[in-house]
């Protein structure tokens, strides 16, 4: 399966893996049967399909890789792509509780049910 294999909604970013093209699609799901898909800024769902794309593929760099790596001098170094899988993080999150594509978020705002599986549940279960 190729990385455009899965055609994702709403015009979203182009070339994403397709384990996010996946997930982005189940968000869009959520958010529509939330009723809250209308209220969204398209530009954040863009910037959340990027920032998982980011987050995927350093994952898959670091499991390959391992947590440590060496540096030009031979010494054993932290994976610097922990760093990138971290930032990319930390702005999914953010994005995501503000859409209530978290648990905590989702009872907040009382849009679902709290004990619905969300994407983000079923993406991490992968």
């Amino acid at each position: 399966m190729g990385k455009n294999s899965i055609k994702v909604r709403l015009d979203l970013p182009v070339g994403l893996e397709p384990e996010v093209a996946e997930y982005m699609n189940s968000v869009v799901d959520f958010l529509k049967r939330a009723r809250i898909l209308d209220d969204i800024d398209r530009a954040s769902l863009h910037i959340l399909a990027r920032q998982l794309d980011i987050f995927f593929q350093a994952a898959k760099h670091v499991k390959g890789e391992g947590m440590m790596v060496k540096n030009g001098r031979d010494d054993l170094v932290p994976n610097p792509k922990i760093a990138i899988m971290n930032q990319a993080e930390v702005m999914c999150l953010k994005i995501m509780k503000e859409y209530g594509l978290v648990a905590k978020a989702r009872k907040e705002m009382g849009k679902a049910s709290v004990t619905e599986d969300s994407p983000l549940r079923m993406f991490l279960a992968k």
